[in-house]
Order: C-alpha cells, then sequence, then structure tokens
C-alpha cells in the first residue's frame, strides 16, 4: 500500500497536471495566448536543423511510433499476465486504452490544423501530440510499476529513465516541425494527470509484483 507521502504527492500531481491541461486547453481555443510562443519555438527548431540532427530526432520520435507502442503494451501486458498480476494487467490496460484513444478523439473534436511547415502535410489534426501522450503514459505508468518494488533510494531510476524517454519523444516532435508547443504541453499535462489518477487507484488496489528486474 502507498504511503501517504506518496499518496499526497500523487494527488498534488493530478490537481496541477489536471489545472496545467486546462490553462492550455484554454489558451489553444482562444487561440491567441499562446500563438506566439507555438510561432517563435516552432521557427526556432526549424533554424536549428542539419541533416544529422534530422536522422536523430526521426529515430526517437519512432520510440512512440505505433509498432513500438503496441509491442510495448503487448509485451508487458504478456508479462504481467504469467507473472500472475492480474489488476496490474487491468491498469496497465486502463493506461494503454487512454492514451490510444483519447489523443485521436481529442484531434477530431477540436481540429487544430499543425504547422504550415510540413512538405507532406499530415492527415491528422494536431492538438493533442498523440507521440507524446502515448510516450507520458506508457513509459510513465510503466516507471511507477517498476519502482513499486524497487529499493527507495534507487526509485529514482526508473522515472529518470521515463522521463528521458519522453523528453526525447517530445523534442523529436517539435524539432520535426509536425507539433507546435501547445500540442506537446496538451500531451504532458493530460498524460501526467492520467497517470496520477491511474497511480493512486494502482498502489491501493493491487498487490505488490514480481521484482522489477524481471
Amino acid at each position: 500500500m502507498i504511503g501517504c507521502r506518496g499518496l499526497s504527492i500523487l494527488a498534488s500531481l493530478l490537481i496541477l497536471a489536471m489545472g496545467l491541461f486546462a490553462l492550455v486547453l484554454g489558451a489553444v481555443l482562444e487561440g491567441t495566448a499562446l500563438a506566439g510562443v507555438d510561432q517563435l519555438v516552432l521557427q526556432g527548431f526549424q533554424s536549428l536543423r542539419t541533416p544529422w540532427a534530422d536522422h536523430l530526432m526521426l529515430y526517437l520520435t519512432r520510440l512512440a511510433d505505433p509498432a513500438v507502442s503496441y509491442a510495448l503494451i503487448l509485451g508487458v501486458l504478456l508479462f504481467l499476465i504469467v507473472r500472475r498480476h492480474p489488476r496490474t494487467a487491468l491498469h496497465w490496460l486502463a493506461a494503454a486504452a487512454f492514451c490510444l484513444l483519447a489523443a485521436p478523439l481529442l484531434k477530431i473534436g477540436l481540429q487544430i490544423s499543425r504547422p504550415e511547415t510540413l512538405a507532406q502535410p499530415y492527415e491528422s489534426y494536431a492538438f493533442p501530440s498523440g507521440h507524446v501522450l502515448k510516450a507520458v503514459v506508457l513509459f510513465g505508468f510503466l516507471s511507477v510499476i517498476a519502482a513499486r518494488t524497487t529499493p527507495p533510494r534507487w526509485r529514482w531510476v526508473p522515472y529518470s529513465v521515463a522521463g528521458l524517454l519522453t523528453a526525447a519523444v517530445a523534442l523529436s516532435r517539435l524539432y520535426l516541425g509536425v507539433h507546435w508547443l501547445s500540442d506537446v504541453l496538451g500531451s504532458i499535462t493530460l498524460g501526467l494527470a492520467w497517470i496520477s489518477a491511474l497511480g493512486i487507484a494502482y498502489h491501493r488496489h493491487t498487490d505488490i509484483e514480481s521484482h522489477w528486474r524481471g
């Protein structure tokens, strides 16, 4: 069972993330509050582009491509089923379902256009970034699972790895010019809100899993 301190941290993160997502969403719908910052960030990254960096960022963005995401979801799910952790498997499915469904539904509902710098325009809309949302939720909740049975002094390791992977994906989406900064911020805050809520439920209603090294 999660301690009071951990529970309060997750609850605070949930409230903070929900508040920030509401602010970002409001600014996006209003259409002017973040427009200047979005353009400035987009132009800044486009001015830094080089062939070598383009190749690197393409590899980083593939960390959250559909093929990689589906493989991660199925791999972790099979591991949890084999190790007989059905409740953890259900929470993992809830994390996966959210990040796979929330982004497309919000894109269709909001219909925010992507940057016009794209040589080959995307068929989907911009807000929120599906790649970043998948990275936040999948890597983030996987780190919650791994950290639960990690010694307290080493729990920063899975969280740090998840943070670095998410940052790499977010940076790649901005660098490649396929998303606005507001798209990325919306995905990060929405993803953090969901894994915070899911983390609270997970720690309160599941048994401790096998050691994370498995």
